[in-house]
């Protein structure tokens, strides 16, 4: 997996500086999200990460960035992990396969990111909503060509993607299976004495 991850990471790298340099752009700043919370309520919304963010890193969790500067050999990660005793954090872990294909930085707080994101990144592009403690200053808005040509990139899959959507779907066709099977074992004990189930009696399986 690690060696299908550096191939697909380094295609982004190349179409991304194409992308800034014919946009006359110096860098892109990608948020992930923060939490947001329903209205006059301290319970959190469920959180789903920016698709730019998970399209261009694999880490997971709320208030992380993504960084690409143009011409730099590898994407910046502002790692958020704060050091919270009441709700689980999303840590990076050192030992997996696409960490080292970043230059991780790790923050504990999102007002530590936006001091840094606004003083390294001056001018750079900036999608993604805004951070709890607002828009870091300086960023330039995401324009429609910007958008249009990172939509192109998720257009076509790496063999990286290609695997991920193999795995994902050997995953959901075994939970199927399994539904499959509850639900068969239920009809059948629910059923008179000689009576015939209602589907068919050969079995499904999918390999592991």
């Amino acid at each position: 997996m690690k060696a299908l991850f550096e191939a697909h990471l380094s295609h982004l790298l190349t179409e991304m500086d194409a992308t800034l340099s014919e946009l006359a752009l110096p860098g892109l700043v990608v948020f992930a999200g923060s939490e947001q919370f329903y209205f006059d309520d301290n319970k959190a919304l469920p959180f789903g990460a920016n698709h730019f963010f998970r399209y261009f890193c694999p880490a997971e969790g709320k208030g992380h960035v993504v960084v690409f500067r143009n011409g730099a050999q590898k994407p910046i990660l502002l790692a958020y992990e704060p050091d919270d005793h009441w709700h689980f954090v999303e840590r990076i872990e050192p030992a997996d396969y696409w960490p080292s294909c970043y230059d991780v930085r790790l923050f504990k707080s999102q007002e530590d990111i936006v001091a840094h994101v606004e003083k390294e990144c001056s001018g750079f592009a900036f999608h993604g909503v805004s951070f709890g403690t607002g828009t870091p200053a300086g960023l330039a808005p995401v324009t429609p060509e910007l958008v249009a040509r990172l939509n192109w990139l998720r257009l076509h899959k790496s063999e990286y993607e290609v695997r991920l959507l193999e795995e994902a779907t050997a995953l959901a066709a075994r939970g199927h299976v399994a539904a499959l099977a509850a639900f068969r074992e239920v009809c059948v004990s629910t059923l008179a004495d000689g009576e015939t189930p209602p589907f068919e009696s050969n079995s499904v399986s999918v390999a592991a």
